[in-house]
C-alpha cells in the first residue's frame, strides 16, 4: 500500500507546469446519493464529488484524484470522505480502445483498516451514438476488505442524435475470496450479487443533470453482519454534473 501510495499521491497532485490548462479535466457533483457498485458510500444521504483527470504528455497516461463526501458511511468505518488517487494507461485504435490502471482507495478518518487498492482493466468501443465497454476491477487479497474483490462490468452509452440527451446502462457482477466474513460484507454484504443501473444525461453546455436508477439482487436475509450492510436496494438517484 505504502509503495503505491508513494508512487500514486505525487503523480495525481504534483503540479505539472507544462501541461496545457486545456487539457486537464475538472468535474464537480452534487448528487442526491453516492453509489458503487449498487452500494450507497454515502449512506443513502445527498453528497458531493469532484474529479481531477491530469493527461500526462507524451506517455498515454493520466493521473486521477477524486474525493467524495461519504457522510460518516458505516460500510467505510465512520469515514466521512473517500479519496481515490489513481494513474491509468489509454490506447485508442480507430473506434476502439483498451486503458489501465491502479487506484489508491483512501478514507480519511474511518475507524480501523480501511484503505484498500484495486487494479482496472478495460476495453470500449465506439459505433456513432453508440458507446460500448467492458471493465475488470480486481482488488487482491487484503485486511480492509476481509479477502479480494473482483468486479466486472458492461456498459453502453447511446446519445440521442439532435438532443442533449444521452441514454446510460451498466450491467455488473461482484465476486472475491473470504478471508474474514465480516469485513468482506463491506463491499459485498451478502456474497456475491450483481448489480445493475438505467439513466439518462440531460446536457446544458458544461452543465450536466443526471437521472439514474440502480438496484441489485442482494437480499437482506442473506446478509450476515447488517452494521454495514444497509442502502444496497432499489434508488433514485439525481445529480448535477460541472464539467470543465
Amino acid at each position: 500500500m505504502r509503495r503505491i501510495l508513494a508512487i500514486a499521491l505525487p503523480a495525481a497532485l504534483a503540479p505539472a507546469p507544462a501541461i496545457a490548462q486545456e487539457m486537464i479535466g475538472l468535474e464537480a457533483s452534487v448528487l442526491t446519493d453516492y453509489r458503487e457498485r449498487g452500494l450507497s458510500w454515502s449512506d443513502g444521504k445527498a453528497a458531493a464529488r469532484v474529479r481531477v483527470d491530469v493527461p500526462l504528455p507524451g506517455t498515454g497516461f493520466t493521473a486521477a484524484a477524486q474525493a467524495a463526501s461519504t457522510r460518516g458511511s458505516e460500510r467505510h468505518g465512520g469515514a466521512e470522505a473517500a479519496v481515490d488517487l489513481s494513474v491509468a494507461f489509454r490506447h485508442e485504435a480507430g473506434l476502439t480502445r483498451l486503458h489501465g490502471g491502479a487506484i489508491a482507495r483512501l478514507f480519511p478518518g474511518g475507524a480501523g483498516k480501511q484503505n484498500y487498492v484495486e487494479f482496472d482493466l478495460g476495453a470500449g468501443l465506439a459505433l456513432g451514438p453508440v458507446d460500448l465497454a467492458v471493465l475488470g476491477s480486481y482488488a487482491p487479497p487484503q485486511r480492509a476488505i476481509g479477502g479480494s474483490n473482483l468486479y466486472g462490468k458492461a456498459s453502453a452509452r447511446l446519445a440521442l442524435i439532435g438532443t442533449p440527451v444521452t441514454l446510460t446502462g451498466h450491467l455488473g457482477h461482484a465476486s472475491g475470496h473470504v478471508d474474514d466474513a465480516m469485513r468482506a460484507g463491506r463491499l459485498r454484504p451478502a456474497g456475491d450479487y450483481v448489480d445493475w443501473s438505467l439513466g439518462a444525461d440531460y446536457a446544458m453546455g458544461r452543465l450536466v443533470f443526471s437521472l439514474t436508477y440502480s438496484d441489485t439482487d442482494i437480499r437482506r436475509r442473506d446478509i450476515r453482519f447488517p452494521g454495514n450492510a444497509g442502502h444496497h436496494g432499489a434508488r433514485v438517484v439525481l445529480g448535477a454534473h460541472l464539467v470543465l
